[in-house]
């Protein structure tokens, strides 16, 4: 930790910094935003200001459990109690395995990405491109998955 905090110390409020990270074997990417240290004494936090973070919309009540994987965002779980689930229409619904292509119709391949997209989002829908690799079949196919974000979920 005080090899980071050095690390950090070279770069001001607002710059961009990439971080690589080693997960289970894997090196991952990401760009944080550098913002000033917090006065409880924690590590700065991803560079917004508190105004800016009471706009956004809480990724977590999407509901999902997302991994990168391949420079694609798979779908690990889907939890009972978030948006994903209660948008599910008899067969139409989001399923472990499944891959996020899409926010209303902007590309993403990262969470980073799709946290931006959702919050950039300004509707009352969020609307997903997902593709399913269906078990013992060569092709894939995809479908568009609407998940409403009631009024409350827009700070």
């Amino acid at each position: 930790m005080h090899d980071l905090r050095l690390a950090v110390t070279s770069y001001r409020p607002g710059d961009t910094i990439k971080v690589t990270l080693l997960r289970n074997g894997k090196e991952m990417t990401y760009e944080v935003v550098a913002s000033r240290r917090g006065t409880d004494g924690g590590i700065a936090g991803l560079g917004q200001s508190p105004s800016r973070r009471s706009q956004q919309r809480d990724l977590s009540k999407l509901g999902l459990r997302l991994n990168e994987q391949d420079g694609q965002i798979v779908v690990v779980e889907v939890l009972p109690d978030g948006a994903v689930a209660k948008a599910e229409n008899g067969d139409m619904r989001i399923m472990p395995g499944d891959i996020i292509h899409e926010v209303n119709r902007q590309s993403v391949k990262t969470v980073a990405e799709l946290a931006e997209a959702v919050n950039a989002s300004d509707k009352n829908n969020i609307v997903l491109r997902i593709e399913r690799k269906l078990p013992n079949q060569a092709n894939a196919y995809y479908f568009y998955f609407a998940v409403p974000m009631a009024d409350d979920d827009k700070k």
